[in-house]
């Protein structure tokens, strides 16, 4: 279960950084990460591991988006052998599904996929990845991929 006032604290630090930012969070720099400390309540290293945790579900993000789940779970120090037996179904998941879902931002309503062979994960990587990615952050990614892959569509239009 999440606790309201960790996503809190989250919304405190993003609300203290800029839109470029909050788009771009290499931009921040030792000095920039502590005065967002300072102004959102949190300490230093609180900052720190939300923008670590935020790259974290970005790198997940984009290894989703490429296909390349076995080189993603490899940096992320997981076996991908070790995964559930289920997984392989992924492949048979309809993408024009997600991607209708997708293109209304924000989280998608993944009740959708239905019967698309969309395992289980609540469990998977012994309940969450090292260390637990921020709600908050994970929805970021998720807009930003929503963005990518409505680019892409128009694209291909």
């Amino acid at each position: 279960k999440v606790d309201e006032r960790q996503i809190a604290r989250k919304r405190a630090i993003v609300s203290s950084m800029t839109p470029e930012e909050r788009e771009n969070p290499d931009l921040l720099n030792p000095s920039r990460r502590r005065r967002i400390a300072a102004g959102s309540g949190n300490t230093f290293v609180e900052v720190n591991k939300f923008i670590k945790d935020f790259n974290q579900a970005k790198q997940l993000m984009q290894g989703v988006m490429s296909g390349d789940m076995n080189k993603m779970m490899k940096q992320m120090g997981i076996n991908p052998n070790n995964l559930p037996k289920n997984m392989s179904n992924m492949g048979g998941m309809d993408m024009s599904a997600l991607e209708g879902m997708m293109g209304q931002g924000g989280m998608p309503d993944m009740s959708g996929l239905g019967g698309a062979g969309m395992p289980d994960m609540s469990q998977m990587f012994g309940g969450g990845l090292k260390g637990k990615i921020g709600e908050f952050a994970m929805k970021q990614s998720m807009k930003r991929m929503a963005n990518k892959m409505k680019k892409a569509k128009k694209k291909r239009k």
